[in-house]
């Protein structure tokens, strides 16, 4: 999915921990045990001040660094088409 790579180049920010500490603490009180990828991302474009709810629309405003090789396989594969 698309929220994955998106987490995986945006999981060295030094924001990221809050958004695992948040899932755990909603997890031990609520005794959910998983959450959706989309819910992650939700939760961390939060973080910014210009909040973006859309994951295309985060990307517009610059939220994914595309550089990152999380998005290597995702690059090959449009190169492919």
């Amino acid at each position: 999915m698309m929220e994955d790579l998106c987490l995986q180049s945006v999981s060295d920010r030094p924001e990221f921990p809050c958004v695992d500490e948040y899932f755990r603490c909603v997890s031990e009180r609520s005794g959910r045990q998983s959450f959706s990828s989309k819910a992650k991302v939700r939760a961390w474009m939060a973080s910014h001040p210009d909040y973006e709810s859309y994951v295309g629309k985060a990307a517009e405003k610059g939220y994914w660094p595309w550089d990152n090789p999380a998005f290597d396989p995702l690059k090959r594969f449009l190169r492919a088409l």
